[in-house]
C-alpha cells in the first residue's frame, strides 16, 4: 500500500487494510462485515489486500458485504 493512502485514510478518519488484523484478533464476533470499501478498489483486490494482511490467511469471520448475493427477483405468475 502507498504511504499516501494511509494518511488519507487517517485524514478522513477512516481505516485502513493494515489496522484490521490487531482489531479482528481481539473482536469475538461470529462474522465482521466490512461495508464501505473505496470505490477505487476492486472486491478481488480487497480479498488479496486482506490475504497480505493476516500472511495469507484471512480470518474466517470476515467478509465483504459486497459478497452477498441478491436474490432473484420473483416474476408474477402468468394469468
Amino acid at each position: 500500500m502507498e504511504r499516501d493512502h494511509r494518511e488519507r485514510a487517517r485524514a478522513g478518519f477512516h481505516m485502513h487494510v493494515s489496522d484490521l488484523p490487531p482489531i479482528v484478533a481481539r473482536l469475538r464476533n461470529e462474522k465482521i462485515v466490512l461495508y464501505h470499501l473505496s470505490r477505487r478498489t476492486a472486491l478481488s483486490d480487497a480479498r488479496a489486500m486482506l490475504r497480505r494482511e493476516f500472511g495469507g490467511k484471512v480470518d474466517e469471520r470476515v467478509c465483504f458485504l459486497m459478497e452477498h448475493r441478491r436474490r432473484k427477483r420473483r416474476e408474477p405468475p402468468s394469468a
